[in-house]
Order: structure tokens, then C-alpha cells, then sequence
């Protein structure tokens, strides 16, 4: 025999202002700490003129090339320190101001329900 188990609702949840932000925070952190790299990457092609023929920009492993060559994999690292001391406070407070509108919303039954695809 199944045995239904209600979902939780947001009025089962009792975290402090403090693990909200914690928990964005730590996430945050731990996301841009491994994805930085490839934001590089990302960013490197965004910076690369458009054009045709001569004009067109190298491929983006050239660039990469050419920049292991000159830097090592420094290069990937650019701007490392800044991304990861603003990672923790932006992604708490954007975590935290995410979970608080969700509650707030519950409360006066404005979130989707179960029935709905959506809001």
C-alpha cells in the first residue's frame, strides 16, 4: 500500500535570517569558485570582434592558445579574487530575498498549486 506523503509548505520551514543567507551564500561561493574559468572563456568570446573573411575573429582554442602560451593557465583566473569576494554577500542576500518573497507570497496564497503548471 502507497502511503501518501504530504509536501511540505513554506509554513514547515523555520530558518533564520541567518541560514538563509548562510545557505546562498555558501552556494554562491562554491558556485563561481568552480565556474570561474569558464566564465573566462565565455567572456573572452563576448570581447572578439565580429566580422567576415580577414576580419573575422580567431577561434576562441587560438585564443586560448595563444594566452596559455603568454600567461600559462593564469589566464584563466583573471579577476579570480574580486568574482569570489562579491560571490558570498551577492548570492546570500539574492538567495535570501528569493526564499523570504516565496514565504511572503505563501502566506497569502499566491503560490502555484499543485494542480497548476505553474502560477
Amino acid at each position: 500500500a502507497r502511503v501518501a506523503v504530504p509536501e511540505p509548505s513554506y509554513d514547515d520551514v523555520r530558518l533564520s535570517a541567518w541560514e538563509y543567507l548562510l545557505a546562498g551564500g555558501v552556494a554562491g561561493f562554491v558556485s563561481w569558485a568552480l565556474l570561474h574559468p569558464i566564465d573566462v572563456l565565455k567572456s573572452l568570446k563576448q570581447m572578439q570582434a565580429v566580422g567576415v573573411g580577414e576580419a573575422a575573429a580567431p577561434p576562441l582554442a587560438a585564443v586560448c592558445r595563444r594566452l596559455y602560451a603568454e600567461e600559462g593557465w593564469r589566464f584563466l583566473f583573471r579577476g579570480y579574487l574580486p568574482t569570489i569576494l562579491r560571490s558570498f554577500p551577492v548570492s546570500a542576500v539574492t538567495f535570501a530575498v528569493y526564499e523570504w518573497s516565496l514565504l511572503g507570497l505563501d502566506r497569502v496564497g499566491l503560490t502555484a498549486d499543485d494542480d497548476d503548471d505553474g502560477w
